[in-house]
């Protein structure tokens, strides 16, 4: 069988040769090897070792930027690639018109750095909506597309977290409180961990995908409770509250109702035990409350409270 003919003559730089290569491993009927491929697309050297080179250079580029470039083994022993149309292709959403304008509203109301809403809307054949006022902003972070990569193909993420590195398996991913999440089993611990995207370092790297099933008791509610300050980000402390009167309703359901009430105040003010896994969150609903609450135990975590507030006041 011959090699696909070719489909770009001329001198051409890096990124129309990334173009071809992407049409050319979509377009195959079969998987094609790195000789079919310089036959088909013009742009790689001609001495066989920097071809190679230049050629496991751009393979690694599109993978890293989400393209499935598969490797596969012909009969001869030889490594020849492709891309799946399935893997490629977003699926069909089959968006009612009704949708499609809940869709516009939602790109137009949050902003999202470089315009990638806009380029959603037009991907899906819908035109975005008029300039409007953005109701919120949010940061783009770099983990986040290796970190859904990971979630969709059911492949284990390794990156670093608090100077440590960290293998998991991506359950899914979550955003709450303004921050995004990814929840999952930690590998190297062998239980369920949350992780904030936008406090690892550097960058994530993907595994093989199909390396293991989501739990079908995973449940999304219990992972990322309404409030953040239970997620998992380190042992739990046990930390007391005093809050007032007119905020005791609200404080309390927040803190899981009345098993969190240690003491009731005559003046209708509540002493809450709060179980607290994730300290910035659980500093983020507290100072929700203004001088309404404070923390009175234990010693530890209120000497780290009042120091943020002297930092923050100087």
């Amino acid at each position: 069988m011959g090699a696909p003919p070719p489909i770009v003559v001329g001198v051409v730089d890096r990124l129309e040769r990334l173009t071809n290569l992407i049409a050319l491993l979509l377009n195959a009927a079969r998987p094609i090897t790195l000789d079919e491929i310089v036959m088909s697309i013009e742009g790689y050297p001609k001495e066989p070792e920097t071809r190679r080179q230049a050629f496991e250079r751009d393979k690694r580029l599109l993978r890293d930027e989400g393209v499935p470039v598969e490797t596969v083994h012909v009969d001869d022993g030889k490594a020849a690639y492709r891309i799946s149309s399935d893997e490629y292709y977003l699926p069909p959403l089959d968006l009612s018109e009704d949708e499609l304008v809940a869709l516009n509203l939602a790109v137009a109301a949050v902003h999202l750095e470089g315009g990638r809403g806009s380029e959603a809307l037009w991907s899906l054949g819908d035109a975005p909506a008029e300039a409007l006022p953005p109701l919120a902003a949010l940061p783009v972070i770099d983990a986040l597309p290796a970190l859904f990569d990971g979630c969709r193909r059911r492949a284990a993420v390794s990156f670093s977290y608090r100077g440590q590195t960290r293998t998991l398996e991506p359950w899914g991913m979550f955003f709450r409180e303004g921050f995004w999440y990814v929840a999952g089993r930690d590998v190297d611990r062998s239980e369920e961990r949350v992780f904030r995207a936008d406090r690892i370092q550097g960058d994530v790297t993907v595994g093989p995908p199909a390396a293991f099933d989501r739990p079908e008791t995973f449940d999304p509610q219990q992972v990322m409770p309404e409030q953040a300050f239970r997620m998992a980000m380190v042992e739990p402390t046990l930390v007391d509250v005093e809050v007032d009167a007119p905020h005791a309703a609200a404080a309390t359901a927040d803190a899981g109702g009345e098993e969190a009430v240690i003491d009731r105040r005559p003046d209708g003010g509540v002493t809450l035990r709060i179980a607290v896994a994730n300290p910035d969150a659980f500093r983020s609903w507290i100072f929700g409350f203004l001088d309404h609450a404070h923390v009175v135990a234990p010693p530890a975590v209120r000497t780290r409270f009042v120091k943020w507030l002297e930092t923050m006041a100087q």
